[in-house]
């Protein structure tokens, strides 16, 4: 664990909430202090740098005695969680725009993922009807032959199925939680399964919260922005009046992206958000073919879309050796002989481009 993580750790602790002043005063401390390197951090330096109050400023310096990097860094391996902060420069740029992006971001699985700014986001009512289970299939599948990723929240109903039917359909998923992201603590319980589901299938699983973080309520309107910031749009499928789902479609509003909107039955109070959201200036979809063109993604036949499609030369290496057949990754390697981190960045830059899939954990085929 740097320097960096701990003391944005701490503050993330000491604070209630990232407040949007705390990113730009962030940002000029690092800039002052990363010139000097192996320099040993002062806190009582970080807090007046990032403005903290008389009371921020205790509970900062009571937590940072109480806490060991050491100790955490030890539990966060064993709970096999990551991190990544707001400082370094592979923290991603959609995010870093948005007002009080999170300071840490602490991950499972494919972090290349947050590298494509092509993340369309699903969202809508935990009480999904067969209709609106029908209408994420459809428009997650059409997606499948294009450079997109999808995003949503691992909630019941529309975020499950969104999850689920990236994972049929071979399209990178991410899955962004108002809890820690440790075995014991991703919420909802029931989506367990699924949210393995995700790592398995080189998917990406990220939240602002800690490890041993619990759920609590406000946790997933904190959860909503950040959807909301790494989408290039949000789609949002029946939602009801109080639907989380519509502050998702206000982040996205608010942070200048695209948002979508299903329509559906008059009778189903479920249609209410999705119809007001188009009543306000929503893009009301009906096919993936209406996010495509809203997005600026020309549509085209899938080999006229591989055909188009421009590959590095580590690309071109890998997908040299890709059939129709099965491949390992061990395989890829031998045949290869690329360093083993990057067969896994070209593998998912690859599938991004919907040019390989992924059918089960480590095996690979050419689409």
């Amino acid at each position: 664990m740097s320097q960096v993580d701990y003391l944005l750790y701490i503050l993330s602790q000491a604070t209630s909430h990232t407040h949007p002043k705390f990113a730009g005063l962030i940002w000029e401390w690092y800039e002052r202090v990363s010139v000097e390197k192996n320099k040993i951090l002062n806190p009582q330096d970080f807090c007046r740098s990032v403005d903290l109050n008389y009371e921020q400023t205790k509970k900062f310096h009571n937590l940072f005695i109480k806490e060991s990097p050491t100790e955490l860094s030890h539990r966060w391996k064993l709970a096999k969680v990551q991190t990544i902060n707001i400082c370094e420069e592979n923290y991603p740029k959609l995010l870093k725009q948005i007002p009080d992006p999170p300071l840490i971001i602490y991950y499972r699985g494919n972090l290349k993922l947050l590298e494509n700014e092509n993340l369309v986001g699903f969202v809508g009512s935990r009480r999904a009807t067969k209709y609106g289970i029908a209408v994420t299939e459809k428009l997650v599948s059409g997606l499948s032959n294009y450079p997109f990723g999808i995003i949503s929240g691992l909630a019941y109903g529309i975020d499950a199925v969104s999850h689920k039917s990236a994972i049929a359909n071979n399209i990178p998923t991410v899955a962004v939680l108002g809890s820690g992201p440790d075995d014991e603590w991703i919420y909802p319980r029931e989506n367990f399964k699924l949210a393995m589901d995700i790592l398995d299938h080189n998917g990406l699983i990220i939240s602002e919260y800690p490890p041993g973080s619990e759920a609590r309520k406000h946790q997933f309107i904190a959860r909503n922005r950040i959807i909301a910031g790494l989408s290039c749009g949000v789609v949002i499928v029946e939602a009801g009046k109080k639907s989380g789902a519509l502050i998702t479609s206000d982040f996205a509003m608010d942070f200048n992206r695209s948002v979508f909107a299903v329509p559906g039955p008059i009778t189903s109070p479920l249609s209410f958000g999705p119809h007001q959201l188009i009543e306000h200036g929503a893009k009301l979809i009906q096919s993936s073919e209406d996010i495509l063109e809203e997005l600026g993604i020309a549509i085209a036949s899938v080999s006229e879309h591989k055909s188009n499609v421009q590959l590095s030369p580590t690309e071109s290496l890998v997908l040299k050796y890709m059939q129709i057949d099965n491949i390992d990754f061990e395989e890829i390697s031998n045949k290869t002989r690329l360093p083993v981190n990057e067969i896994q960045a070209t593998l998912s830059s690859l599938e991004l481009k919907g040019l390989i899939s992924q059918v089960s954990p480590q095996i690979y085929q050419k689409v």
